[in-house]
């Protein structure tokens, strides 16, 4: 009776010891976020010190990438310090035992490049300007030169996402104003470039008089029945205000409230 009342003694104390210490951890930090967060995004050429600090005098070993780094024997505080001067991902592990216990405070370190944008370019005005025009049914060429660790890219048309990737070729589908917009998301930081296009219509009528239009027309006076279909065709119809007497197709013009005007002779 009394050999098992001993056991359930040293049992008790036994568990007491381990209670107390298999919470072997007591508190962790890092030096770059200066709290106990366990993921750090971090930019290349950065110096982080890992530091833990531990209920009792314990064995504290520190590995990179599983590979053993350094070793402390009999401490109550540890601590490692590494230069991150590579783009990756790394793992910091501080293994912390005590009577056969062991414990791990893992970090994930995100090393990244930061984001620059270092030039950039269209193929209309053959620089960097950032507003200019555009004839309707050419095409213009965008192209940014970036250096970092890049996440995603992309364009966007009148907040419309158009494209991925550092070039875009933008070739409109009508005349008027369009916002161009380059996005750039790295690890932890974002970048934008902005672009204005005006783009214009030009036409030469009957008379050899040459008309620029930067918006599509919103009043519109045909004089001949075959203008009038050409207008309905390309989806303007409902532009038309005035037509001549002859123009009686497609037969919704029947029902629209216009003008009729004298036609051509």
């Amino acid at each position: 009776m009394m050999v098992m009342l001993k056991r359930a003694v040293l049992f008790f104390v036994v568990l007491l010891a381990l209670g107390s210490t298999y919470g072997l951890v007591q508190n962790w930090n890092n030096s770059y976020t200066g709290d106990n967060s366990t993921y750090l995004p971090v930019p290349v050429n950065t110096s982080v010190n890992f530091s833990i600090s531990l209920n009792q005098s314990q064995n504290v070993t520190w590995f990179l990438n599983t590979t053993y780094e350094s070793h402390d024997s009999n401490v109550n505080s540890s601590s490692f310090i590494y230069n991150f001067t590579g783009a990756g991902t790394y793992k910091v592990d501080a293994n912390s035992t005590y009577l056969n216990v062991s414990e791990n405070v893992p970090w994930l370190v995100d090393v990244y490049q930061p984001l620059n944008i270092v030039s950039y370019f269209n193929n209309v005005t053959d620089s960097n300007s950032t507003t200019f025009n555009l004839s309707w049914g050419k095409s213009v060429y965008f192209n940014v030169n970036r250096s970092g660790t890049v996440v995603n890219e992309f364009w966007v048309v009148n907040g419309t996402l158009a494209y991925n990737g550092s070039t875009f070729i933008f070739s409109p589908e009508k005349y008027g104003w369009y916002n161009i917009t380059y996005i750039l998301n790295g690890k932890n930081s974002s970048k934008t470039l902005s672009w204005g296009v005006e783009v214009y219509l030009k036409v030469t009528d009957a008379l050899n008089n040459t008309l620029i239009f930067y918006t599509p027309p919103t009043r519109i006076v045909t004089l001949a029945p075959s203008v009038t279909e050409d207008l309905f065709a390309v989806g303007m119809g409902k532009s038309l205000v005035g037509a001549d007497p002859y123009s009686d197709y497609p037969p919704e013009i029947s029902t629209m409230n216009i003008t009729r005007v004298g036609g051509l002779t």
